[in-house]
């Protein structure tokens, strides 16, 4: 009987959400100074990287940018290792707890404090991510892109609910604080659960990890899809000890899908919640049920958008990016992937995801209360699942990391990480888990902190952005970019001729520095420079744009008109070359042809008004130039078109009655 009672026991102990696997308080002191050794190095770190590598390393030199007093910020962090202050702090934190009859709204308070602190901090610039792409793509009426259908329709429908009252960074950025809002809110509701002093120091330890940046970017891609991570996570937990739903994180893993193929990473993980609720007798129809819902939706979906993808399916779109990765020409060579370069690549990407990234929390793992929690279902879901979401971040090489070393394409799988050691460090007992919970938001106040205050000042962002080590003249070329965007042509002349010392085949510099040239009038000097970007990429459509725009400014119609033509077949929906290839057709004489392009424009763009105006003003054109001509043949065609389409337009009331004596006079 003992021992049945004894098998007992250790059965329940191991359903039991974590709280309920404390080590003993004799046990906690060595495992506590082995976390504490951890945390205290990611403390110091940064310190070492700012002053040492920060030419080198890119993932923690903030402090290398900022003036010397910030300096200051880790070692004033550094007083909550200090067992006095530390049980000080502690004690005020857990008072700052929501009173019981209001611990159902903390966390929605939590999220909204938290969205307002993210919209006052975010970046004052550019430069990092997406930002400047997406803020010239949402205006230009971009709201679809295969990679991550559902956000760029959010970003657009958020920017066009203003009606122009704002631009799209604004637009942006305040939806992706609201959505760190929401993701905050998660947290601290899920971490309620182990009560609310802890609670509250949980939730900011995992909203000051390096990888909340994407919260406050100024434009970013990413944070809807950290939501869902954050859904599916806490959901899974849920299931996993009993309190919810088995179809609730499969559907969190269906809308993580839909805003952006990221999503996918989940899949492993939620195999676990799969074969947890399969070998469960009692929970296996609810999860077979989940399952055949999942599969119809999903289908569903996929059938009614398959029009919109290049494969015909959204899964013809993961297995292409997969691919992408796998067989990059550059990255995949055994030579560049085992590189030292490489390795101080991926090293700084996990160190700026904040301090309970990857390493850390390996390290802390090898503590023993911390790897007690994977003996519980729930430990090993959040395990799995902080492993596979993040570990493809650790195949991207320099070929396919763009200026912002793809911090933020992988920062919301890395998310999990940190979720999965502070739900260890709650199952502590009281005063372990508060020593630890302190030192870990030490830890990551002092490198969020900085890094946070480097992105609102440009100037030392600027000067982070040169220091960079991005090689092939990138740093440069971005720059450049963004003093082109500015209107400042003199400073970006001069940051792409740098880009082009370093390196001569930097596309990016060649199309900026001869843009910058053409802006300025200089349309000798920059013709060389656009007609060598076409040949050297001729996939990009905006390349060929810019030569066709080129050619228009020097009445080379022709030359114009192949240029939009190689174009559209790249960006079939792109208003530009539609509107540049009628316009060239319309200058070099061929307005019929100029007619037709637009006709087949907007079959392209239905709906679009742009197309629609200048199709009527191309019609009226072409009448005009028939008339002009006194051909009755063709003035009759052009006026058959126009009379039709656009029966309403004022020039056609005015102009029926010449036009049917004209065509009058031709009738026998």
């Amino acid at each position: 009987m003992v021992r049945a009672r004894g098998i007992r026991e250790r059965r329940d102990v191991a359903a039991a959400p974590p709280r309920s696997v404390a080590a003993p308080p004799e046990a906690v002191a060595p495992d506590v100074r082995w976390g504490l050794l951890v945390l205290g190095a990611t403390l110091v770190y940064p310190l070492l990287e700012s002053r040492f590598w920060s030419r080198s390393l890119w993932g923690a030199n903030a402090l290398a940018f900022l003036p010397g007093a910030w300096m200051l910020v880790p070692v004033a962090c550094g007083l909550l290792f200090v067992p006095r202050f530390a049980r000080a702090i502690g004690e005020r934190i857990e008072g700052l707890g929501p009173p019981a009859r209001a611990v159902a709204a903390g966390p929605w308070v939590a999220g909204l404090v938290a969205a307002a602190v993210f919209w006052l901090v975010r970046e004052r610039h550019l430069y990092w991510g997406d930002a400047l792409p997406l803020s010239i793509d949402i205006p230009a009426g971009h709201r679809f892109h295969p990679d991550e259908p559902l956000t760029l329709w959010l970003q657009h429908a958020v920017w066009a609910v203003g009606g122009g009252r704002w631009s799209a960074v604004a637009a942006i950025a305040v939806a992706s604080a609201v959505a760190g809002g929401v993701w905050v809110a998660l947290h601290a509701r899920g971490f309620s659960r182990a009560g609310a002093g802890p609670a509250l120091l949980a939730t900011l330890v995992i909203a000051s990890q390096g990888a909340a940046a994407i919260f406050h970017g100024h434009v970013e891609n990413y944070s809807y899809v950290a939501v869902c991570f954050a859904a599916f996570a806490w959901s899974g937990v849920d299931y996993l000890e009993g309190r919810g739903p088995a179809w609730l994180p499969l559907a969190a893993l269906l809308v993580a899908f839909a805003f952006h193929l990221l999503g996918a990473l989940a899949l492993p993980a939620a195999l676990v919640l799969v074969a947890h609720g399969l070998s469960s007798r009692g929970r296996r129809v609810e999860m077979l049920a989940a399952l055949a819902g999942l599969v119809i939706v999903a289908a569903a979906i996929a059938w009614v958008v398959r029009g919109l993808y290049p494969g015909g399916s959204p899964f013809a779109q993961l297995v292409s990016g997969v691919m992408k990765i796998l067989e990059q020409p550059h990255d995949m060579q055994a030579g560049v992937f085992f590189s030292t370069h490489h390795l101080a690549d991926a090293w700084s990407h996990v160190v700026q995801m904040g301090p309970l990234s990857l390493v850390a929390v390996m390290l802390l793992v090898a503590a023993r209360p911390l790897r007690e929690t994977l003996a519980t279902a729930s430990g090993r879901f959040l395990g799995i699942a902080a492993v596979t979401l993040y570990a493809p971040a650790l195949l991207t090489g320099p070929g396919n990391l763009g200026a912002a070393r793809n911090w933020d394409l992988f920062a919301a799988p890395a998310t999990v990480l940190p979720l999965f050691a502070l739900r260890a460090m709650l199952a502590l007992a009281p005063a372990a888990r508060q020593r630890l919970l302190l030192a870990a938001l030490a830890a990551s106040l002092a490198q969020s902190l900085p890094w946070t205050a480097l992105n609102m000042d440009r100037d030392a962002t600027e000067a982070r952005v040169a220091a960079l080590p991005l090689g092939g003249g990138r740093s440069a070329a971005m720059l450049g970019t963004t003093a082109l965007n500015a209107g400042d042509l003199p400073r970006a002349e001069r940051w792409f001729a740098a880009s082009l010392a370093e390196d001569s085949l930097n596309v990016n510099a060649l199309s900026g520095l001869g843009v910058a040239r053409a802006r300025a009038g200089r349309l000798a000097e920059a013709e060389p420079l656009l007609t060598r970007v076409v040949l050297l990429k001729p996939e990009t459509p905006q390349y060929h744009r810019d030569l066709a725009t080129l050619y228009m400014r020097t009445g080379r119609f022709g030359a114009a008109s192949a240029q939009w033509q190689a174009a559209l077949p790249l960006e079939p929906r792109a208003r530009e070359s539609w509107l540049g290839l009628a316009s060239s057709l319309a200058q070099a004489g061929r307005r019929d042809s100029s007619v037709y392009a637009l006709l087949a424009a907007r079959e392209a763009l239905p709906g679009d008004p742009e197309i629609t105006r200048a199709l009527a003003d191309a019609c009226a054109m072409w009448v005009a130039g028939a008339g002009e001509k006194g051909d009755r043949t063709e003035f009759a065609h052009a006026w058959a078109l126009f009379s039709s389409r656009f029966p309403d337009d004022d020039r056609v009331h005015a102009w029926r009655p010449r036009a049917e004596a004209l065509l009058g006079q031709g009738r026998p």
